[in-house]
């Protein structure tokens, strides 16, 4: 294990300095961290793992859980912070992705994974089996399918800017900044989806295109996979069939507002704070 001294509190005054930006609400404990533990799924896929906790708390704890596909690592800030104030922080690469081990995709396995990731932390001897999720954009976008399992575990979710309506409502189909109305958004094929939807472990480079010449070349689909070199699976897949890359229940849309619970199925809600 791997031990770190951090966040030790300071009197408010001597952290904020005049004009400056309002500080981390920091708490009194100093935080142990433990690195990349691999975590098993039940497909025997092993996901990385760090774990946040206050240093001298032994009880059992709450514990907040984020997962996502930009590095582990980049979440440490909230980590801390939320550490020592007293939660168990847990915070996983998605399968596929930098430590964890699996084929990433767009969502790939987040209907089980979520809910594997639940359990394992009920089973720890620190936890006190009440899980909150947190993050923002794509890990806000995957508490709401995480929102759809219905888990005992999971009583509280804070999606950050993510995409609160996912699949098709009537004829009208939305879908995460990529597809508005059926139509696909071409600016994503070139920003987001090169970037991190490859499967490579890390991040890949963001293609140089002129986009006025892009546009001249019909279908642009074909152009795209040409500029991509055929790395991008997932946007020729969201491209051909939106909602079949949505790990939703067809027919309805998930919505997310400001004290609103996510979806309609199962026997209880999880309350959402975006």
């Amino acid at each position: 294990m791997l031990l770190a001294g951090a966040l030790v509190a300071a009197p408010l005054a001597a952290q904020v300095s005049a004009g400056g930006p309002y500080p981390p609400p920091r708490g009194p404990h100093q935080v142990a961290i433990e690195r990349s533990l691999m975590v098993p799924m039940r497909d025997g896929v092993r996901l990385a793992t760090d774990i946040y906790r206050p240093a001298e708390l032994t009880g059992p704890l709450p514990a907040i859980l984020m997962r996502t596909p930009y590095n582990k690592q980049g979440n440490a800030l909230a980590g801390n912070v939320f550490a020592s104030n007293g939660y168990v922080v847990v915070v996983q690469d998605v399968r596929g992705k930098f430590g964890s081990e699996g084929e990433y995709r767009i969502y790939n396995g987040d209907m089980t994974d979520w809910s594997d990731a639940f359990d394992w932390i009920g089973h720890q001897p620190w936890s006190k089996q009440r899980i909150g999720s947190f993050g923002c954009s794509y890990l806000g976008e995957q508490q709401i399918i995480a929102a759809q399992q219905r888990h005992p575990l999971h009583i509280a979710a804070i999606p950050q800017a993510a995409g609160g309506n996912l699949g098709r409502v009537g004829r009208h189909r939305t879908f995460w900044g990529s597809v508005e109305g059926g139509a696909n958004a071409v600016s994503i094929n070139f920003g987001w989806m090169p970037v991190w939807a490859s499967t490579d472990k890390g991040v890949r480079a963001r293609p140089a295109v002129n986009i006025g010449t892009f546009l001249l070349t019909l279908p642009t689909i074909v152009k795209t996979a040409q500029l991509l070199d055929g790395a991008v699976r997932a946007m020729r897949r969201l491209v051909a069939r939106p909602n079949a890359s949505l790990p939703v229940r067809r027919g309805r849309m998930w919505r997310c507002s400001s004290g609103a619970f996510v979806g309609r199925w199962g026997r209880r809600p999880t309350p959402v704070v975006p």
